[in-house]
């Protein structure tokens, strides 16, 4: 069993991956590989899209180097695929200091220094969307994909 566990998407060259994995796997193995869909957190990126565009995260054009919709496609081109399992757990946000303390963790130290030095608006900010909204809902999806040798 050969595991590639959110990373494909950072490959540029998958060819030598798929190679290696190929080069791995007996006859009767299985790989696995998982990854998010390109849909993933669209909503909370338009908000903060919507507040500042430097804030953005840095990681999603990695994404769409292999994704939930585009997957099964680049792998299908070396192996066969056998399955596929979809996970789908929204995120559901009702107040800000979680959903901060999570961006924080996710930004450049670049984008800290812009979120720090507009902390109480960004704050405000989100207050608002979420007194509107009531909550914000936020795509969380992934997928494992189950392959073997052709």
């Amino acid at each position: 069993m050969i595991i590639a566990n959110h990373m494909l998407y950072h490959i540029e060259n998958k060819e030598q991956v798929f190679s290696e994995i190929d080069r791995l796997l007996t006859g009767d193995g299985f790989a696995y590989a998982s990854t998010l869909s390109n849909r993933n957190l669209n909503e909370l990126i338009d908000i903060i899209s919507e507040f500042n565009k430097s804030l953005l995260f840095d990681n999603i054009q990695t994404i769409q180097n292999f994704n939930l919709e585009n997957g099964e496609d680049i792998i299908s081109g070396h192996f066969s695929v056998v399955g596929s399992y979809i996970y789908q757990n929204d995120i559901i946000i009702r107040n800000t200091e979680p959903l901060i303390l999570y961006l924080a963790s996710c930004y450049s130290m670049e984008q800290l220094d812009i979120l720090i030095s507009s902390f109480a608006d960004f704050r405000s900010y989100l207050e608002s969307v979420i007194r509107k909204t009531r909550t914000i809902r936020v795509t969380n999806k992934s997928v494992l994909f189950k392959f073997s040798k052709k």
